[in-house]
């Protein structure tokens, strides 16, 4: 399962992702981390190839690009929409 979910400082729940290949982790540190969809929606802006569902596997760009699981596994942000 790639959908991983955590509680925040206020014991909110939010999610996180991670790469089903490589385990590289995908979060958002703005409101669209506290829905599925939302933070889906993130990823695939970020390069991700995100399930639309929560069991279905997740990969990070860089298995995406070259099949290879990522060599540097730092947690992912999403970019700043501005």
């Amino acid at each position: 399962m790639t959908l991983h979910l955590n509680l925040d400082h206020d014991s909110r729940v939010y999610f996180t992702l991670t790469c089903d290949r490589c385990g590289l982790p995908f979060v958002c540190y703005d409101d669209a981390c506290y829905g599925f969809s939302t933070l889906r929606t993130e990823a695939v802006y970020a390069g991700w190839d995100a399930a639309a569902r929560p069991e279905q596997p997740t990969y990070c760009p860089s298995c995406v690009h070259t099949g290879a699981p990522a060599a540097n596994v730092q947690p992912a942000e999403a970019a700043a929409i501005r």
